[in-house]
């Protein structure tokens, strides 16, 4: 993992050739076969969380998921008329190998399934149910969309818990700049003019 300035162009092409030319190429092989059957069909892209949302030291990797979902849009809007769907699948952490690899430890995954509302990462079954839906009439006017199945990771704002300590004066700070000072329980308060 580097920082965008100290990617290679070869690795650069290398996760870009594997991303978007090889769906691209797949994709164009698909859409001519639907159209030529004249039954048109359902096509579901692999994307990921990180078409949607930036990882730093990843510009490549979050650059190609992005790609995937320019795709997918494009394919929906140009082959729609012949009845051909086409979606892709986000998915944030799911347990799996790579995952494995990429964390190093299961406590690494674990630390990091923390972060999602749901407290866990995700399991390969709940992605392939939602890949089977999507190739399923059940979800016939979905098109051009991505299912985003990450845990909520990406419904929510990171926060900072904020440190709530009491100062040698007896109050507690409730905002930085001490505007808004709670007394400690049991702590009557005066207020006086200066």
């Amino acid at each position: 993992m580097r920082l965008l300035v100290d990617q290679t162009e070869a690795n650069f092409d290398r996760v870009f050739n594997v991303n978007v030319k090889a769906l691209f190429l797949l994709l164009q092989d698909e859409l001519r076969q639907m159209v030529a059957q004249g039954q048109g069909g359902s096509i579901v892209n692999a994307a990921s969380v990180s078409g949607l949302l930036a990882l730093p030291t990843a510009g490549h990797y979050v650059a190609s998921k992005h790609a995937v979902l320019g795709l997918t849009k494009t394919a929906a809007v140009e082959y729609g008329k012949h009845g051909i769907r086409v979606n892709a699948i986000s998915p944030g952490a799911v347990r799996t190998e790579m995952l494995l690899d990429v964390f190093g430890t299961q406590k690494a995954i674990d630390r990091m399934g923390a972060v999602h509302p749901l407290g866990r990462v995700g399991r390969p079954e709940e992605i392939a149910d939602a890949v089977a839906w999507l190739f399923s009439e059940r979800s016939s006017y979905y098109t051009g969309q991505s299912l985003t199945l990450d845990g909520g990771l990406t419904a929510q704002r990171p926060m900072i818990e904020p440190q709530v300590a009491e100062p040698a004066n007896g109050f507690l700070a409730a905002s930085p700049n001490g505007s808004d000072r709670i007394p400690p329980s049991g702590v009557s308060v005066r207020a006086t003019a200066n």
